[in-house]
Parts: C-alpha cells; sequence; structure tokens
C-alpha cells in the first residue's frame, strides 16, 4: 500500500432529477467533449453510537474499476458550497484498512477501528468533465446512482462542480451558465448523510433546526458563515415536503429557517457590509410573505375550524390552498434557486466583510449578546405598559435572542445555554398567543367570518400574567455568556 495523501477541496454541490440531468449532458458546455464515464461503489462506515461523525468527519471505502480508495472527510459546509479536507490512501478491498485509518485524523479516536460497521452503501454511473473557466480548473461531475441504509433505497442524481485549481467565482459563474437551461436545486447533504436519512425516514416529516458547526477559534466571519449555511440547510431539508404534501409543518419549519436567516443578519451586523447585504435582504423579505399568511390560516383553522360554519370553513379552506399554491410556485420558481446560489455566493465572497469579521468570535458574541439582551430586558421590565405592536415587537426581540442563543450554543456550556433559551421560548410561547389572537382577529375581518370565528380577548391578559412570572425565572436562570 502506497502512502497517504491529502488536500483540502471546494465543492459546489447541486441536486436534480432525471429530465435535468440529462439536459446538464447536453448543456454546450459539456456536449462538445465525451466525458470520462465510470462506476463506482462506495460503502460509508461508522460505529453504532456514530463515533465519526460526532467527530466532525465521514469514512469511506469506494471501488472505481480495479482500485479501491479509503477517504476520510471533513464535515465542512452543508449548503451548497462544500469546504472538506480529505485524506486518501489506496486499499485492499471494500473494508476499513486499520493501518490507513491510524495515518488519518481518525488515528485519534482510541478503539475505534474494530467497532466500524457499513452504514450507507450507493452506487453510482459517474461522468466527469475538466472545464478551464477564467483561468480556473473545475471538475464538473454528474452522478447518477442509488444510495441504500437501514434497509431503504432511492434513486438520485447530483451535480458536483469541484475547482481543481484558481478562484471560486469560478465555480459559480460556471454554476449560473448552466443554471440557465437546467433547474439547479443547491446541494445540502453528502451521499452518507442522505442514506443516514434515509434509513431514519426523517425526511418523511418536518425537519428542525441544527446546530451549526461553529468553534472557539474561528472568526466572527467564519462563524457566519457557518450559520448561513445551517439555515440553507435547515430551508432546504423541508422543501420537498411542502411541494408534495402541503405539509403545516415543514412549511412551519421553513420559515423558522429563513427567520432564523434573517436573525443573523442582525446579529452579525457589526461584520457585514450592508450595502452589499441589502439587495438579498429585500428579495428574502418578499420571497417570504407568501409562507406567512399560509401559515396564519394553519393556525386559524387547527384552532378555530371546527367553530365556524361550512361556508366560512370552505372560505378559509379555498384561501389556505391558494396561499399555498403561491408558495408551491415560490419554491418551485427560477428565481428561489437563483437566490439561494446568490447567497451562497456571497457569503463564500469576502464582499460583505467588514473590519469586525476578523474579531475573535467568542468576544464579538459577548456583545452581541448583550445587546440582545438589553433589548429584551428593557420590554420584559415594563411588558404591562405594552400596546399590541408593541408586545409583537418584544416577541420579534425574544425570537431574535433565543435564535443568537442556539446559534452560538457552541461556544458555551450546553446546559446552561439550553436553560436560557427554554426561558426564552416560554416567554415566546406567551406572547406568540396573544399575537395569534390579533392575527386572528385580522382573519375575522379579512375574510368577513361569522362572530363563531372570533377568539377569546382575556387571552392578552392571561398571557400577560404568564409572561410576568416567565421573565423574572429567565432572568434568575441568568446570562450563560458571562
Amino acid at each position: 500500500m502506497s502512502s497517504q495523501k491529502d488536500h483540502r477541496e471546494a465543492e459546489l454541490k447541486f441536486e436534480l432529477d432525471r429530465r435535468a440531468a440529462r439536459k446538464v449532458r447536453r448543456h454546450p458546455l459539456l456536449a462538445e467533449s465525451d466525458p470520462k464515464t465510470q462506476a463506482q461503489t462506495s460503502v460509508y462506515f461508522d460505529t453504532d453510537k456514530r463515533r465519526v461523525r460526532k467527530a466532525g468527519y465521514s469514512l469511506r471505502v469506494r471501488k472505481a474499476g480495479d482500485e479501491h480508495v479509503q477517504t476520510v472527510k471533513t464535515n465542512g459546509g452543508g449548503a451548497g458550497l462544500f469546504y472538506r479536507g480529505e485524506w486518501e490512501a489506496p486499499v485492499d478491498g471494500l473494508e476499513v484498512d486499520a493501518k490507513a485509518l491510524k495515518a488519518s485524523p481518525l488515528g485519534k479516536l482510541k478503539k475505534v477501528d474494530h467497532k466500524l460497521e457499513p452504514q450507507v452503501r450507493s452506487t453510482v454511473e459517474r461522468a466527469t468533465w475538466l472545464i478551464n473557466r477564467d483561468g480556473s480548473l473545475i471538475e464538473v461531475v454528474l452522478d447518477r446512482g442509488t444510495v441504500e441504509a437501514g434497509g431503504e433505497k432511492e434513486k438520485f442524481h447530483e451535480l458536483e462542480l469541484e475547482l481543481r485549481d484558481g478562484a471560486s467565482a469560478a465555480l459559480f459563474g460556471l454554476a449560473k451558465q448552466i443554471a440557465e437551461d437546467v433547474p439547479l436545486e443547491i446541494g445540502v447533504l453528502s451521499k452518507e448523510e442522505r442514506g443516514l436519512l434515509l434509513a431514519e425516514r426523517a425526511l418523511d416529516h418536518e425537519q428542525k433546526a441544527s446546530e451549526p458547526a461553529i468553534a472557539k477559534e474561528m472568526t466572527a466571519g467564519q462563524a457566519f458563515a457557518a450559520v448561513v449555511h445551517e439555515c440553507v440547510r435547515h430551508f432546504r431539508l423541508n422543501q420537498a415536503l411542502i411541494i408534495a404534501e402541503r405539509d403545516p409543518a415543514a412549511l412551519h419549519q421553513a420559515r423558522v429557517a429563513i427567520r432564523r436567516l434573517r436573525t443573523a443578519f442582525t446579529l452579525f451586523r457589526p461584520a457585514i457590509r450592508q450595502g452589499s447585504l441589502e439587495p438579498l435582504k429585500s428579495e428574502i423579505k418578499a420571497f417570504i410573505e407568501p409562507f406567512g399568511v399560509a401559515r396564519n390560516l394553519d393556525v386559524y383553522l387547527d384552532k378555530h375550524g371546527e367553530e365556524l360554519g361550512w361556508r366560512d370553513q370552505r372560505k378559509l379552506q379555498s384561501a389556505r390552498s391558494d396561499s399555498y399554491d403561491q408558495v408551491i410556485d415560490a419554491l418551485n420558481s427560477q428565481q428561489m434557486r437563483d437566490m439561494l446560489v446568490d447567497l451562497v455566493e456571497w457569503t463564500a465572497s469576502a464582499d460583505w466583510q467588514r473590519k469586525a469579521s476578523a474579531e475573535p468570535i467568542s468576544r464579538f458574541a459577548e456583545r452581541r449578546l448583550n445587546a440582545a439582551w438589553r433589548k429584551v430586558k428593557r420590554g420584559g421590565s415594563r411588558m404591562g405598559e405594552l400596546e399590541e405592536q408593541q408586545l409583537h415587537r418584544l416577541r420579534i426581540d425574544i425570537k431574535k435572542l433565543r435564535y443568537s442563543a442556539e446559534f452560538l450554543a457552541p461556544l458555551y456550556r450546553k446546559k446552561r445555554v439550553r436553560a436560557f433559551a427554554t426561558s426564552l421560548e416560554a416567554m415566546q410561547d406567551c406572547l406568540g398567543l396573544v399575537h395569534d389572537d390579533m392575527v386572528s382577529r385580522q382573519i375575522v375581518v379579512d375574510y368577513a367570518l361569522a362572530e363563531s370565528g372570533r377568539t377569546d380577548i382575556s387571552q392578552r391578559s392571561r398571557q400577560l400574567t404568564k409572561m410576568g412570572t416567565r421573565f423574572k425565572r429567565l432572568k434568575r436562570v441568568g446570562r450563560f455568556w458571562r
């Protein structure tokens, strides 16, 4: 066995359907040359307790032609653009080679080699082109295959653009040129992740946010990029279920993902050149509006649907159906696909970074969490004096502080962060019911509903009483970042 080699890859990944895959092959940029084709079989290994993934790596053995290669990768990136360290070594078969494993970063995991078991298997027909673009060399890879795990099996098509040499801007330039003719969806899953989710049947229901890959040694700019990637991933993992099943929980989570993204823009504002962000912010705000209409009707019908007469029920169900039509049109639009690519490209560039982006994230986080805390403390101390719109503003401030705490959780003791976030969520729930009452009254007016559709007018006073108790509890929990 020859010595192990390691390098770092920058890879832009897209998901596509069978028709789009055929269009890629016929695209003028690729059709003039014959691709290199190869059948590949890959097996991904881990322990039953996922020690490899928890350590931040993946372990794969791949058969391509007569060769077998064992690869360890870092789990970097995660939304379209993947930056990953990679360690490769030739091996004798589709089993883990212990000697090669010890020479990789996984060698630091004690007693892991004899506990490794196959978790995911993928079989792929791969077509590869090499493209020179603006002085950069890009490998274009089109995969058609299946992934198997836990007795489940699924077909997939992927397009990967890997930068072999040059600037990452060339990756996006090539992707955008292909996207003029082919619908490309930002990819957020590796083949291993796709298999693990398939085995758990996780994509059959809504997906909640995950913790971003933030570490104490990062700068504020690096942490911001990790948060953006996680928000895009959160959104994309719920997209298919909304389109296929009009699932209210998935729609809610997709909306939460965009709200979390907008909170990240606020949290990291001192690090961002606002002029570079404004066009994206405006586009994202307009894009998410139909989601709010659909969500409000979902909540109203869930709470009050049985109270309504049949005419009002039909009226609202029709309005809900129309709102989901708008959401699905937005999700299927080229505008949305371009928006996500633009967001990932903007995040990968240096155009947005101000001086504060180079500040250590730990110091930056403390200052920004203090600023968000002051807003919540000021509003919570005088909530009895606040009008409905002011309470709504306080609810948004609480939500932003909670999301910010969740983003930055990897920097602190988990138990303290969890207690703080749970207290915020309890306050948010109280004000959420007050807000739902306000929205419900507006729905009654907008759709000319009968009186039976109205809500309990004592809701506000009851929830504000609870809110006061929960605010005191939050102050007792205290700021976890101090």
